[in-house]
């Protein structure tokens, strides 16, 4: 049977197991700068710093291509599927749906300029 790993969460104050786990490290590799880990220069990509750019194709394209980057990143997941929607010009709310051995997963958040929300996850 495939691990998909457990933490604990300061901010929760519990145990994450499972794909709550994955879903976990999802948000906070979307929370992180790339190259914020000294460790690991590869790793984040910071989706609150494209909420001010113009919302285009071009940039709508960017952005899901770098946000399916970062999550397939993990290995644990095997491939995810990305789709941004633009809400107002302060919001923009990201679906992801990924694969893992474990099963599906699917993951929807709101970005702002300050916060990554998650509003819904199915795990």
């Amino acid at each position: 049977m495939v691990d998909l790993g457990t933490d604990y969460s300061l901010i929760e104050r519990r145990r994450k197991s499972g794909l709550d786990n994955l879903i976990g490290a999802i948000i906070r590799q979307l929370q992180t700068p790339l190259g914020g880990l000294f460790y690991d220069p590869g790793y984040g990509f910071d989706v609150r710093e494209t909420v001010q750019a113009p919302w285009n194709a071009q940039t709508k394209y960017e952005l899901e291509t770098f946000v399916q980057a970062a999550v397939e990143r993990d290995p644990r997941v095997l491939e995810a599927e990305v789709e941004a929607e633009q809400r107002d010009l302060e919001r923009i709310h990201i679906t992801i749906r990924g694969q893992t051995a474990v099963g599906p997963f699917a993951l929807v958040i709101a970005v702002t300029g300050l916060s990554v929300e998650v509003l819904r996850a199915n795990t």
